[in-house]
């Protein structure tokens, strides 16, 4: 975790993407790239950089996986072994409401379990739904819309749907049931998924 805001130092290739970048979002990037090595550290990595790929995905050294966020002042990243894990996602989102217009696009009726608050729901469902997509990306380098992923926070998992273009998933990965973890606090909403080997 790293506080977004003083200039924690970017090494090359990373500061090559973020040359022309407005200074919020340079603060945000260079925020998750110390979180990041920090969290190599913690597996007694060395200082390794950790570029974008031209999906503005982090590349991560050899032999790990991991996931990167931020929102608000903070940024988080979450690694390991690819030897343990096949994908980590991790997504840190505001606990505002989501906007009404979106709830429908995000979320499926028995995903939102019957919250008398449906907004705020919706932005757990979204959050959630981002952490799974990051933890595959990676893997299957396949995109996708809401509807691809069906969510139970109450259960905490998530699953491929049926929706259009899900059959393009490779075998191993189609089947899979991502277990979630969830923490809301009062103003963050903070989502890991985790794919085990």
């Amino acid at each position: 975790m790293a506080e977004i805001g003083p200039d924690y130092g970017l090494v090359e290739p990373e500061d090559r993407f973020v040359a022309r970048a407005i200074p919020a979002r340079r603060a945000e990037f260079s925020a998750g790239r110390h979180a990041a090595r920090r969290a190599l550290a913690a597996l007694e990595r060395g200082y390794d950089a950790i570029p974008a790929g031209p999906d503005r995905a982090p590349v991560w050294p050899e032999g790990i996986c991991g996931s990167i966020t931020h929102s608000g002042i903070w940024a988080i990243a979450c690694i390991g072994s690819s030897v343990r894990w096949r994908g980590i996602g991790i997504d840190l989102e505001p606990a505002d409401p989501l906007d009404g217009d979106l709830i429908d696009e995000v979320a499926q009726p028995h995903e939102l379990g019957g919250s008398p608050d449906r907004a705020r729901a919706a932005r757990c469902v979204f959050s959630a739904k981002e952490a799974v997509f990051k933890a595959q990306y990676p893997a299957t380098g396949l995109m996708f819309g809401f509807d691809g992923i069906s969510v139970d926070l109450s259960a905490g998992e998530a699953r491929y749907t049926e929706a259009v273009g899900m059959n393009l998933f490779p075998p191993g990965w189609k089947n899979n049931r991502f277990s979630l973890c969830q923490a809301v606090r009062d103003d963050l909403i903070l989502s890991l998924c985790a794919v085990p080997t």
